[in-house]
This record gives structure tokens, C-alpha cells and sequence, in this order.
């Protein structure tokens, strides 16, 4: 049996609340309240990077055929699976959308659909992620060469909007967040690391926070996401390190921590069902006043579902 982390399950359970709050406060943004959490809930991705690297760093791999088929496998599989429920969902929903180039476009994840983008980001990050841990042990210079450049580049899309499409370089700038993951596995044992770590990404925030001020950028974290600016990045570093560092006390809820556990267990087949429920519900929006009951509807119709899945699942296996 794998051994669980439990913070990092209370960080990716938390994340991927998180991001159906994201996707249901977008539809309610003239509500401050739903405007408020939908900017600052932008730390849902940054903090799927961190489980995924954390997790990676405990036991580094070097990039191989059977690593990289394996991990493809566990990526794409469940996404191309979502496409066979979503693409007759959103025929019946928004069928103006649908052509072949947007099918073919979303299956191979390069458009198409809007959420796969995280899709692509992590095949990226499948490779990145090894190169890192190789490339501190290996081949230092170039290590802190790419280091660098990650960060360069993470600033400058502050002040630069480059021609094309994001999804050419976003993978350099999300870069930032497994680097400092390494460094955060590597120096776990050391007293107060999560202190320092939120101490200084919010002193990093607060600079960058002065830097879009200057280079008169939109201070919105959707604005400074695609690709990543270090406003963002630091963001995401402040709050991974908060919360990790609340989850030690959090997980002392036995309550608390089998609940969200349940979303960290299972985040990857959630950030697919509620996409196609929120979808679904977002087409009757005229039914929903609040984003309150909207958020709560689709929560509870994703784990209604998920615990369905489960329950197939396990059924399934004992016929076997």
C-alpha cells in the first residue's frame, strides 16, 4: 500500500474545492463576494503542481519509456474519457460550439475545451519534474541556468504580452512551482521551513504586487495566470506553504481530514465531473440566484456521482 501524506492530501483536497468554487463564482462575478473568492481561490493550481511534485521528490525517477507511458496513461486515459460524456453534453448544450476542429482540438488538448489546459500543463510537468530532480544531482549549472530562466521569465510576462499562444511557453514560468518544491522536500526536516517559506513568498508577493503597480498590469489573478507572472507564482508559493502549514493542525479533525481526503483521493475524476455538471446547471443559470446555491449544487452532484463511480467500480471488481 502507498503511504499517504496527509498534507499533502489536505492541500489537494482543499485545491480542488477550490477550483469548483473557481468555475462556479466566474458565472456570479457581479457579486463582490463571488468575485472575491474567485480571484484568491487562484492558488488551486499551483498547489496541484506542489502534491504532484511533492509527491515525485519523495522518490525521483529518471525519465524513461515505462515512467513516461505510465504517467501519460493515468493522464490522458481518464481525460479522453471525459470527452466521450462531454462532447454529446455539450452538443445538447451549446451545439454552436461544436466543429471538427474543436473536437480534434480537444482531444489532443491543445484547445477545444476549456479546462485542458491543466491536461497539457502536467504532461509538460511529467517531464519537467524528472529533469529537475536529475538535473540538481547531475548537472548543476544547467539546473541553475533553467532555474533561472524560470523566474526571468515568470517577471517578464509582467511587463510582455508575447504574439501567440500561451501554451508555447507557459511551461517555463510554471517551472518555479516543482523548483521550489524540490527544495521544499529537500529541507522538510529543518525546523520552521513552512514559516520561512510563507514569510518569504509574502514578502516576494508584496514586490511583485509593486511591480504590477509600476508596469500598470492588471493586478487580477486570472489577468497574471495564462501564462504565469511571478505576482502569480508567489501567490501560490504563499498560500501552499500556508496552508501546509495549517494542515498539521487541521489534520488532527479526524472528520475533517477522511473529508477532504476523499476529494485529494479522488481530485483527478472530480475536475472532470463537476466541469460537465457545471456545464450542465450553466445552461439553466436562470434557476440559480446565488452563487452560494450554485457552488452547493455542484458539489454535491460531483460526489454523488464519484461515490457512484465507486461503488460501480468496486462492484465490478469483486465480479472479476
Amino acid at each position: 500500500m502507498k503511504k499517504r501524506f496527509l498534507e499533502i492530501d489536505m492541500l489537494r483536497g482543499i485545491a480542488i474545492i477550490a477550483m469548483i468554487l473557481i468555475h462556479t463564482c466566474y458565472y456570479f462575478l457581479n457579486d463582490k463576494t463571488a468575485l472575491f473568492i474567485w480571484n484568491w481561490s487562484q492558488f488551486a493550481v499551483p498547489v496541484f503542481i506542489f502534491c504532484a511534485a511533492y509527491l515525485f521528490f519523495q522518490k525521483p525517477q529518471s525519465i524513461s519509456l515505462s515512467y513516461l507511458k505510465k504517467r501519460l496513461i493515468r493522464l490522458i486515459k481518464p481525460y479522453h474519457i471525459f470527452l466521450l460524456f462531454f462532447i454529446p453534453i455539450l452538443f445538447f448544450v451549446s451545439p454552436e460550439k461544436i466543429n471538427f476542429k474543436y473536437i480534434l482540438q480537444s482531444i489532443f488538448a491543445v484547445g477545444g475545451v476549456d479546462i485542458n489546459w491543466l491536461v497539457l500543463l502536467f504532461i509538460f510537468m511529467t517531464i519537467i519534474f524528472p529533469l529537475i530532480g536529475d538535473g540538481f544531482k547531475k548537472y548543476k549549472p544547467l539546473f541553475i541556468a533553467y532555474s533561472i530562466f524560470a523566474l526571468i521569465s515568470s517577471i517578464t510576462f509582467v511587463f510582455l504580452k508575447f504574439p501567440f499562444s500561451y501554451k508555447f511557453i507557459f511551461w517555463l514560468p510554471w517551472s518555479v512551482i516543482p523548483i521550489f518544491t524540490y527544495f521544499f522536500v529537500l529541507w522538510e526536516h529543518k525546523k520552521y521551513l513552512t514559516v520561512y517559506s510563507t514569510f518569504i513568498s509574502g514578502l516576494i508577493f508584496a514586490f511583485s504586487y509593486y511591480l504590477e503597480i509600476i508596469s500598470k498590469h492588471n493586478l487580477g489573478m486570472y489577468e497574471n495566470k495564462y501564462p504565469p507572472t511571478i505576482y502569480f507564482l508567489s501567490y501560490g508559493i504563499f498560500m501552499i506553504s500556508l496552508i501546509y502549514l495549517l494542515s498539521k493542525l487541521l489534520i488532527r479533525n479526524k472528520i475533517l481530514t477522511k473529508a477532504i481526503s476523499f476529494f485529494s483521493l479522488y481530485s483527478y475524476s472530480i475536475y472532470f465531473i463537476h466541469y460537465m455538471i457545471l456545464i450542465i446547471l450553466a445552461s439553466q443559470l436562470i434557476y440559480f440566484h446565488s452563487w452560494i446555491y450554485f457552488f452547493l449544487s455542484i458539489l454535491i452532484s460531483t460526489i454523488a456521482i464519484q461515490l457512484g463511480i465507486n461503488k460501480l467500480e468496486k462492484h465490478s471488481s469483486i465480479l472479476d
